[in-house]
């Protein structure tokens, strides 16, 4: 298994990059780091509410995930 934290591997940022893609589709621009702690803090699925990334973040990390190069 490919270790996220690694900073060699770009697969974690290919999937943080398919995350911020889909929140920007489902809000029509793209979205503050403001916006995407909120949109990945209230995910919705059969019924449950559930944080995206398995706890809330705040904006301040979105923020500093937005500024990771790739």
């Amino acid at each position: 298994m490919a270790d996220p934290y690694n900073g060699k591997n770009g697969e974690a940022k290919i999937m943080l990059g398919f995350i911020v893609r889909r929140c920007a589709a489902e809000l029509g621009h793209t979205p503050t780091p403001d916006e995407f702690a909120a949109w990945a803090n209230r995910q919705r699925q059969n019924g449950r509410s559930y944080c995206l990334f398995g706890k809330e973040i705040s904006p301040s990390v979105a923020k500093v995930m937005f500024s990771q190069p790739g």
